[in-house]
Parts: structure tokens; sequence; C-alpha cells
């Protein structure tokens, strides 16, 4: 009887549906245990996000809303909503519905107060520092994804890098933005999910996500299309799903988006006809396309579309400049690839140390007034950069590669960011709109410093670490500069607005409004109407009165949105008892002032039928200097 030879060949492993991902595992860089899967490193990037995340409140403490400007109408909208008005009939809104009915429940269940609001918007950026976080693991390391949310949370959500404050996920200038990110990210992590395990549960829960993303605003709603879209693409090439499984999907996405949106058309259909509830519903979209408003100078701007030649001259200087830098960081980290430890990591640390200082003698802001609108210009560069590589590396796999999960994760995450930088074209920035549109692309390119590159050198026998070092370096050193201007505006906040639980801290204008708030509580009584031109809405919600107009703003751009004579039409029908005119300076959106460059049916009208009662500061809307007039109208009653 023939023996039976032995063979050593080990038992296979069975096949995973879907690798985790490629990108991620463990480096020889700067991360020690940060990168490994012991339990001490499972805790401690949430520890450390944790500390940053209290400190970063603490020190930001109720210095996050705008003392005039945009989040008055953040506030008054939803407190209008919890006392019973309704939404596109009783106030005149243009985005979709979804935000202001959310916030009008806070204020149901726990009280009209802005800290109610506070704590609603801190809990909602919970959720999206974890989200991050999760999407981040799926295409880096445990060490990379916990410095890319350090920079979140550093950066990017309690902003004040300039004088209007409301650029931050706790007071923003419009819900929507937050809200709406953090319905994509879900969306995105529910696509995350089916990718690795195939189950359709995923797809409907992300395709009715990405649906309520739509009654927000457009810019997340169609970045996260494109992104489930390029995931969907993606699967099919590696996957190779049956064309009846492929169809399946598709219809599953597309029932489960639809959904939100015509349970928003029947839930507004009952307080108002069908026609004005689609019109709410779709408002976000429909003010996109409203061509007038979108043509003015601050639009323009934003996109970089008005000197378009500077700007692409701008982003390539700054590539350059930020290539030269890592060029130099790879070149020393092939140089110093072999040799003692000690040796290599002295040399790395004295590398960082050269190319840190270089990065902040041109991003300090104390050196040169370019910070704010150019360091992050390379932006859609590296994006670019990031669609091409991982293309072409979707390209070259075969079916079941190890790192087929990798690019099912990363090229939606790429295409997310690609588009959320839309808006930013040709001017991209982390300040103003950038606290939400700049912070996906932000974050992988954090990523592509700390794991991807360093990982990439590592294979090809350099010194990944030394690599790392600096991409750590350069990334401390441009928060640090960011940082500095958020001293500079906590310092400037000295002037403190409100009482009980509506208190904060404001600039110079906080006086203002303070001497303006006393003027109400002695002039007009609580059941007297008021309403504040051209923007001060949030004098409405501070002291309790209402404006029986249902515009909240009248900037130019409002007044182009919903029209001059309409809102002309309103104020005649039903004349609020007093009118404060607040000083605003609306140049950068291309008429400078209510009532003179714009508006100027309206402004007769005041002027016909109410009389100056008292003056704050300056008269208002006449030159550079700051005030605020209270009138009342002419034929109104005295005791």
């Amino acid at each position: 009887m023939a023996r039976r030879r032995k063979t050593n060949k080990p038992t296979p492993a069975p096949k995973e549906p879907v690798a985790r991902r490629s990108v991620g595992q463990a480096n020889s860089g700067v991360a020690g245990v940060a990168v490994g899967d012991d339990r001490a490193a499972v805790f401690l990037g949430p520890a450390v996000m944790a500390l940053t995340s209290l400190g970063m409140i603490w020190w930001t403490w109720m210095t996050w809303p705008d003392v005039l400007v945009d989040f008055g109408r953040e506030i008054y909208v939803p407190w209008r909503l919890a006392e019973g008005e309704t939404l596109y009939t009783d106030l005149a809104y243009y985005l979709g519905p979804l935000s202001p009915y959310l916030n009008s429940v806070w204020f149901r269940l726990f009280g009209e107060k802005l800290l109610v609001l506070v704590i609603g918007n801190l809990l909602v950026w919970t959720a999206i520092l974890v989200m991050v976080y999760r999407l981040l693991r799926d295409v880096a390391d445990r060490f990379a994804a916990t410095v890319a949310c350090l920079v979140f949370i550093l950066l990017f959500s309690f902003s004040q890098y300039v004088p209007i404050s409301n650029y931050n996920f706790v007071c923003p200038y419009s819900h929507e933005t937050t809200h709406g990110l953090a319905l994509s990210l879900a969306a995105l992590l529910c696509w995350s999910n089916f990718a690795k395990t195939g189950h359709l549960r995923h797809v409907s829960a992300g395709g009715f996500l990405w649906g309520v993303s739509f009654l927000t605003r457009v810019e997340p709603f169609v970045a996260t299309g494109a992104a489930i879209t390029v995931g969907l693409a993606a699967q099919f090439v590696l996957v190779k799903p049956a064309t009846r499984r492929l169809v399946t999907i598709i219809l599953v996405l597309a029932a489960s988006a639809v959904v939100p949106v015509l349970l928003s058309i029947a839930a507004l259909s009952a307080a108002m006809p069908v026609g004005e509830a689609v019109r709410g519903t779709f408002g976000s979209l429909l003010s996109v396309l409203s061509s007038n408003a979108m043509s003015q100078k601050f639009y323009l701007d934003g996109l970089g579309l008005t000197n378009p030649g500077e700007r692409l001259v701008s982003i390539a200087r700054w590539s350059a400049g930020y290539l030269g830098v890592f060029v130099v960081a790879v070149g020393a980290s092939f140089f110093i690839r072999k040799g003692i430890a000690v040796v290599r990591w002295t040399v790395a640390i004295l590398v960082s140390l050269v190319l840190g200082t270089l990065v902040w003698h041109f991003v300090s802001p104390g050196s040169k007034p370019i910070l704010l609108p150019a360091v992050f210009r390379p932006l859609p560069v590296l994006i670019a950069v990031f669609g091409v590589a991982a293309t072409i590396q979707l390209l070259r796999m075969r079916k079941g590669a190890a790192s087929c999960g990798c690019i099912l994760f990363v090229l939606p995450l790429i295409t997310f960011a690609a588009l959320m930088l839309g808006k930013m074209l040709l001017n991209p920035r982390i300040f103003h709109y950038g606290f939400t549109l700049a912070m996906p692309a932000t974050l992988l390119v954090v990523v592509a410093l700390v794991d991807w590159m360093p990982r990439m050198l590592d294979q090809r026998g350099a010194f990944g670490g030394g690599f790392q070092l600096t991409g750590i370096t350069v990334i401390g050193v441009v928060v640090v500069a960011h940082l500095c201007i958020v001293s500079n505006s906590m310092n400037a906040k000295k002037s403190e607005v409100g009482s009980g639980g509506n208190v904060f801290r404001a600039d110079w204008r906080g006086e203002f409004v303070g001497s303006a708030l006393k003027l109400i509580e002695e002039k007009i009584k609580p059941d007297e109407t008021l309403a504040v031109l051209p923007e001060g809405v949030i004098l409405n919600f501070l002291s309790g009165r209402e404006n029986p107009v249902p515009y909240t703003t009248y900037g130019s751009v409002e007044v182009m949105i919903f029209g001059e004579d309409k809102i002309l039409a309103s104020f005649e029908s039903d004349p609020p008892d007093f009118v404060l005119l607040v000083h605003q300076d609306g140049s950068e959106f291309g008429p400078r002032f209510f009532g003179r460059d714009y508006a100027r049916k309206i402004g007769t009208w005041i002027t016909a039928e109410y009389r100056s009662l008292q003056l704050i500061g300056a008269p208002p809307l006449q030159d550079n200097h700051f005030g605020i007039l209270l009138l009342e109208r002419n034929d109104r009653d005295h005791p």
C-alpha cells in the first residue's frame, strides 16, 4: 500500500467578498503604537480627539454666532415655526425645509434658547466627527485617520477666520450646509457598508439619506450622488455583478432617494397648496438655478471667475511650492533609507524642521497677508491627482485583488471631495464656505501625507517615516498659523450680547446691538411688531418681537430672489409697528446700501410711512460709519 505523502502547504483561508482595505496597514512611520491593533491603540485616538474637542469648545465657547449677519435667520425661523407658523407661507424661505423644522423641534422640546440650538448642533457635529473617522478608517490606518480628525476639529469645526464669525459647525451661517454634510457622510457610510457586505439594506438606507440631503442644499446632494455613482461603477468593474443584480441596486437606490422628497411634499401639502409644497421641497435647486442671483459679484468671486487668470497662476505657484517641499522630503527618505535608526531619525527631524520653518515663513499670519486666500489653493490639483491615481489602480486590478476594498471606498470619497470643491472652483479656501466645502478634500490630503505616501515609500525601500514626519510637521505649521487667527478673533470678542440662555460674545458691533436691545425693551411692547432691515433679525429673536412680514433678511440677493415688488406688497399689507435700520455694507454682493443702491422702492416707502425715533451711533446706510436707527409708523397711536 502506497504511503500518502505529507505536504506542508497551509490550508487556504476563505476569501472575503471584499477586502476591507489595502491602504491603512501599519507602516514604519512615527505613529508607533497608534498604528497597531492592540487595545490601547483602539482607544488612544478617540481619547485624543475627545480631549481636543473639549478644549476647542471651551476656548471658543459662545463666540460662534455672528451678531448681525446670517445666523439671525437661522435662529429666528425655527423660533417662529416652534410658535406655530408655517415655512413658505408665513415665512419666506428659499432653501429646503429640513433644517428649519429640525431646529424647531429642538426649541419645542427644550425651550427657545440659543443654548438649546448650540447643544443640538454640537450633537450633529459629534455625529459628523464619528462618521469622518469611520470613513477614513476604510482608506487609511488608525493614526492617519486620527490626525485627519484632529485637523477637522482644529481647523474646520469652530473656525473664526473672518469678521463674520458664523462659518463653523456650532452656529453656522446656514444649517442646510452642516445638516447636508452630515446626511452625505451617513449615505457614504452606508455605501461603504454595502461595498463590504453586499446587503441591499445598506443601499436602501444610503439612498434614503441621500434623498433627505436634497431637502437641505444642492451641493451635498449632487456630490453624494456623484460619489455613489462612481462607487457603483468601481464595483461593476471589479466585482462584475450580474446585470439583474446591478439593475436591482440602481432601482433600490433611486426608489429610496425619492421617498423623502415625496414625504416632504405630502407633509407640506397639509398646510399649503401642492404647488407651493413642491416649490418649497425643491427650493434649494430653484435658488441655484436662479441665474440672476448666482451671477452676482459675491458668487463669481467665490468661484474665482472674476479674475480666473490670476487664480490659476496662484494655484500653480502654491502647487509648485508644496511640490518642492515634498520632493525634498521624498529625496531625504531615499537618502536615509539605510543606516542606524538614530541617525535616520535625526536627519529626518532636521529635514522636517527646515521644511516646516520654510512653510511657516509663507503661511504665518504675521509675515504676509496671504494666509487665508492662498494656503489651500492646490486642493483641486491634489484631488485631481488622487482621482487619476485611483482610477489607474482600478483599471489595473483583477477581480478579488487584495486592494479591491480600498478602491471601492476611496474613489467615492475622492469624487465627493472634488464635487464639494466645485463651488470654489478657482478659489479654494477653508474660510467662509470652505469650512464644509473644502473639508473633505483637506482631510484626504492629510491622509495622503500621513499614510499613503509613507507606505508607498516604504514599499520602494525608502524611509517612509521620514516623509511622514515632514507631512505631520507641515500640517502642524498650517494648523498653528490658523489657530493664531482664531486667537485674534477670540480677543476681539469683548462684548456680551443677550441674557440667560441667549448670551454670547461678539465683536465691537455687540455694543451697538446691546444698546438696540435696551431701546427695544424701552420703546416697543412685547405684543408690538418690529422689522429689522436689511439684516439683523437676531434682534427679533433676542427681544422676542415678531416681524409680521414673512421675509427675514433684505440683502440684494434676497431681494433679487423673492422680488422687490412682492416684498413691498407684504410691508404694505401688514406694516410693522417699528422698523430698525441697521448699517450694512453689501458691496461684496455688488449693490452697496439698502434703499439707495438696491431696493429703492422699499426704502422710499419706509421713508414715507415711518418717522425717526432714536439713533444709535451714526446714521446707517450712508457711509462707512456704523449706526442703528429706530423708526415708528406715522399712523401709530400713542397712549
